[in-house]
């Protein structure tokens, strides 16, 4: 599943880059998990558009508050 997925790509990737990396499937995963919340408890849903941009917002917070390991994944975004 998803663990096995992260662990098998995170293998591929140079030792720097992988604290990146696990921060944007962290990021990636609990964006989705806040937007099943809203739709189970809230009744409200975003398009794969407006959580990608959610997604997008919360790692520009985090480059802005100094976690530099994102740099190079934010990008990709």
């Amino acid at each position: 599943m998803l663990v096995d997925w992260w662990q098998e790509s995170r293998a591929f990737l140079p030792q720097q880059p992988r604290r990146g990396f696990d921060s944007l499937v962290v990021l990636v995963s609990w964006t989705l998990w806040k937007e099943r919340n809203a739709r189970t408890f809230d009744n409200i849903s975003s398009t794969p558009t407006q959580t990608l941009a959610k997604v997008k917002e919360e790692a520009n917070a985090w480059l802005a508050a100094g976690f530099r390991g994102l740099a190079a994944f934010a990008a990709l975004l």
